[in-house]
């Protein structure tokens, strides 16, 4: 686990006498991220060793019904910033990239339709439901839960694993099949997914279009992913459909101007990078880069979207206050 991983990397280097971090983001889920950062980089000297009395000492306890929500204090967002900004300098990504287009976000809502819903709300609260194949679905962990609700509002619903599913609604997919080639008209396209069959269903509702589409997922060999990048590229694809976990890092793709989400996980940090993916040196070339989160009304959807922009106002909170160079 990443957790062994510190804890091994940390016996080995805290003996290191010079030591540097390089991030585009120092805090990407949460403001306690910047403690194992800084334990790493000085052992201790900026926020201590234990991580409980850095947790004590700048957020508020949570409440019994919610233990795990840490919230700052009132203006330790300030002192945070004040302590990293002894040994951090901060560089806005404005003043070294300003050449770049402006990010335009397009957030797109759509209703689901009534029996879909019905099937949302029987998971949401009673942990079961039964499928339109007769399929009936139970259990008693809420992070299942959390899964199901997220497969309802992108279209499918999978049964066992990830080897049966049921196709519940195609109403993002239509809008992808309706408006991607008109998007591709302006530039090259970008499609993310964070499940595997939305790549799938995404392709398909393009196969009777005349764009040439590729997917970009985990199963491909290092070799076989940077002919893709070279390809897209070139110009020889027109539309790449990309895994959110297995694309968000790494690519090259500036050629396109309009990147759309049929679903989006819970990471800030992998959400931004992925938005980076086109939005970087290279994309000068375009007017804007557009982006097109596709979102289902009243589902969690948009509980996503908003967890992602709390978590990265958060974290804009502290990093503003950082001494820049």
């Amino acid at each position: 686990s990443e957790t062994k991983r510190f804890e091994k990397l940390y016996k080995l280097l805290k003996y290191v006498g010079h030591k540097a971090l390089l991030t585009g983001r120092a805090i990407e889920e949460k403001p306690e991220d910047v403690f194992a950062q800084m334990l790493f980089m000085d052992n201790g000297t900026t926020f201590g060793k234990a991580f409980w009395g850095f947790r004590y000492t700048y957020f508020n306890q949570p409440m019994p019904q919610e233990p795990y929500k840490w919230r700052l204090k009132h203006g330790a967002n300030k002192l945070i910033a004040a302590k990293l900004s002894k040994s951090c300098i901060r560089v806005r990504k404005a003043e070294i990239l300003d050449q770049l287009p402006p990010q335009v976000f397009n957030p797109v809502y759509f209703e689901l339709p009534s029996k879909v819903r019905a099937i949302y709300k029987k998971v949401k609260k009673e942990f079961a439901a039964t499928l339109p194949s007769g399929h009936n679905f139970e259990t008693q962990w809420a992070v299942v839960r959390s899964q199901k609700l997220h497969q309802i509002a992108a279209g499918f619903f999978y049964k066992e694993g990830a080897k049966e599913y049921d196709i519940l609604h195609n109403i993002k997919t239509a809008w992808i099949e309706e408006n991607v080639p008109l998007m591709r008209d302006e530039g090259q396209v970008l499609l993310w997914s964070n499940f595997t069959l939305g790549l799938r269903m995404m392709y398909a509702a393009l196969m009777e279009t005349k764009l040439k589409v590729s997917i970009y997922d985990g199963s491909l060999k290092l070799r076989e992913s940077a002919k893709m990048e070279r390809d897209f590229q070139d110009g020889k694809i027109d539309v790449m459909i990309i895994s959110q976990k297995a694309g968000c890092e790494g690519l090259n793709l500036p050629q396109a101007c309009h990147a759309a989400s049929l679903s989006m996980g819970y990471e800030a940090g992998q959400n931004a990078n992925k938005n980076d993916r086109c939005h970087r040196i290279g994309s000068e070339i375009h007017s804007q880069v557009t982006y097109w989160p596709l979102l289902m009304k009243d589902t969690v959807d948009e509980v996503v979207y908003k967890a992602i922009q709390t978590k990265t106002s958060i974290a804009d909170s502290i990093l503003n206050h950082i001494r820049e160079v």
